[in-house]
């Protein structure tokens, strides 16, 4: 006997050791087992043999036989085979190939034994591995439906749906609040407690990302092929892109409002789970209240209609993230249906510029006088005057002249290269020789290109700052000791804007850009102070809506005209009485 052979023969009686061990019966049976093997296949089966027969034959071929018992022995030879576990019939075939087949598939496998002698049986397929998505984690593997998900994945998609804990009764009631940052391109979300702790959500369990950048999820929904939405993956899924755009747009079908509703529930699962796993021993004794603050441009609060599209949508996303379906299209169409709801009052829509400036409001840094903001976000440019002060202990912003724009980083690239889509403009970097060559242009008719949107972001903050000092607010110091401007939003270091910046300081403003200081209550230790500005907007959300002070529009706020009334002082004109 060969090497090879001796090999296999040896190989295979370990085999047969290790079945009888893990089939052992209790002490005081039988020591017979049923074999989990099935006989070697010959030539010719009883079965087929009566099937070819025809019917009668059939009628009269025997009953098979009762399965053969094994008594328990030392180690078998290679060459032994045991008796059929069951009858012929109810065994499965092995595929014509000869690879070995997949019984109860889900909940474990059952592999046949080769025929062939002197060679290697055929290896069982790893089906049981799910196929991940290179861009997602392995946490968010998309695998068929029948085998298991991922552990932790498995766990805050269900766990998620929980409002509290293990609190008893007598429990002290905690303030939960979520500020809901819902980007163009993503997702950033703070969670404050009434403690005065702000954490930043790691979404590490739903994007590829670690550290800093899993602090951003993508604002896509995937769909897979059983009609479950999925965050920070898209291989083998239908990808609805562009969420926030539309929304932006107003033109919001019933497909895309389900699967915004659907993708801000996975959001609020994700969240609710991340703190109560990773901050149980903060809130294991806590009655927890939620509240959820979302931020609206600031140019279209209160417009009628858009405020009410917001609540809506948060509203029923809310109600999915706590309910026993899991979320998909369907579920989010119906959803939007339901009364009562869950949320009411403790919903709100707040202006993205009252929550882009409470970092610096609240912060030692804070002057007073004029300001102007500069918000670049993937979609929209938003930029405005203000000024800051406090009435009878509340914060009041008036606000002298904003215009918002569709000219965020994302929008304006779109435009310079005829539309390509927001995840190619991301994955490029912001480069600008992988943008040229997206669309097959040469660097310098790209360079063109975007100059035409630069003039526009310089046409846009000109004309607010001409407004002002025009007629706004003409006698600020700061136009002679320097405007303080707040750069902010996930654009921000894009050169473009600097770009747009440094040419009104060139041409006439005097502008000076603040950089903000960390805020000693943000807990997020893999948060990098470059990647500070982009939670600008989440960190303000998270305050309780009735502390983020009083915004007075620009409709409501009075001209600052020649007056001869000497006592017409700037209080009179801009604080409330």
């Amino acid at each position: 006997m060969s090497d090879h052979e001796q090999d296999w023969k040896r190989a295979l009686a370990g085999i047969s050791k290790d079945l009888r061990r893990q089939t052992a019966p209790p002490p005081g049976t039988s020591r017979r087992i049923r074999s989990s093997l099935p006989a070697q296949r010959t030539s010719a089966r009883p079965d087929a043999t009566a099937a070819a027969a025809g019917p009668a034959a059939a009628a009269k071929s025997p009953s098979p036989p009762a399965p053969a018992l094994i008594p328990a022995s030392p180690a078998r030879s290679a060459s032994s085979r045991p008796a059929p576990a069951s009858p012929a019939p109810a065994r499965p075939e092995s595929p014509p190939s000869g690879k070995p087949p997949l019984r109860d598939y889900g909940r474990g496998l059952s592999v046949y034994a080769t025929t062939r002698k002197a060679t290697a049986p055929a290896p069982v397929p790893r089906t049981a591995e799910p196929i991940t998505d290179p861009l997602a984690p392995s946490s968010l593997a998309i695998v068929p439906r029948r085998l298991p998900r991922q552990p932790d994945t498995a766990l805050w998609r269900t766990g998620g749906r929980l409002l509290q804990l293990d609190a008893g009764p007598r429990a002290a009631r905690q303030r939960m609040t979520i500020g809901l940052d819902f980007g163009t391109a993503f997702t950033k979300v703070v969670v404050a407690d009434g403690a005065n702790r702000r954490y930043v959500v790691n979404f590490e369990a739903a994007v590829r990302a670690r550290g800093a950048a899993a602090c951003f999820l993508p604002g896509f929904l995937a769909i897979d092929s059983g009609g479950l939405g999925w965050l920070g993956c898209d291989r083998n899924n239908r990808l609805l892109a562009d969420l926030k755009f539309r929304l932006l747009e107003e033109t919001l079908d019933a497909q895309t409002r389900a699967a915004i509703v659907c993708y801000l529930a996975l959001v609020l699962r994700y969240t609710r789970h991340w703190l109560l796993t990773q901050h149980r021993s903060v809130y294991a004794n806590r009655r927890l209240e939620w509240f959820v603050n979302v931020g609206v441009p600031a140019a279209r609060w209160r417009q009628a209609g858009i405020d009410d599209e917001y609540r809506r949508l948060v509203e029923a996303a809310w109600k999915l993230s706590v309910a026993e379906d899991e979320p998909t299209l369907a579920a989010a169409q119906s959803v939007q249906q339901e009364r009562p709801c869950l949320l009411g009052e403790r919903l709100a829509t707040v202006p993205e510029f009252i929550a882009q400036i409470a970092m610096y409001v609240n912060s030692p840094q804070r002057r007073p006088d004029l300001h102007l903001l500069v918000d670049v976000g993937a979609g929209t440019l938003d930029v405005s005057t203000f000024n800051v002060h406090e009435s009878d202990g509340e914060h009041v912003f008036p606000i002298f002249a904003s215009r918002v724009e569709r000219l965020g980083c994302h929008y304006a690239i779109r435009r310079a290269l005829a539309g390509t889509s927001a995840r190619v403009i991301e994955d490029a970097g912001f480069d600008r020789q992988k943008l040229a060559g997206i669309k097959g242009v040469t660097e310098a008719e790209l360079q063109q290109r975007l100059r035409t949107v630069e003039n526009d972001v310089c046409r846009v903050i000109s004309a607010v700052l001409t407004q002002t000092k025009g007629r706004r607010y003409r006698n600020s110091r700061a136009w002679s000791d320097g405007l303080p401007v707040l750069l902010c939003g996930g654009g921000r270091e894009v050169a473009l804007y600097r770009s747009a910046i440094e040419r009104l300081i060139a041409d006439r403003y005097p502008l000076r850009l603040l950089h903000l200081n960390r805020p000693s209550n943000l807990v997020a230790p893999e948060l990098p102070e470059t990647a500070l500005q982009r939670l600008s907007v989440a960190y303000g959300l998270s305050f309780a809506f009735e502390n983020l002070g009083l915004i007075r529009t620009a409709d409501t706020v009075e001209d600052d005209l020649p007056s001869a009334d000497a006592a017409h002082t700037y209080r009179d004109r801009y604080i409330e009485k």
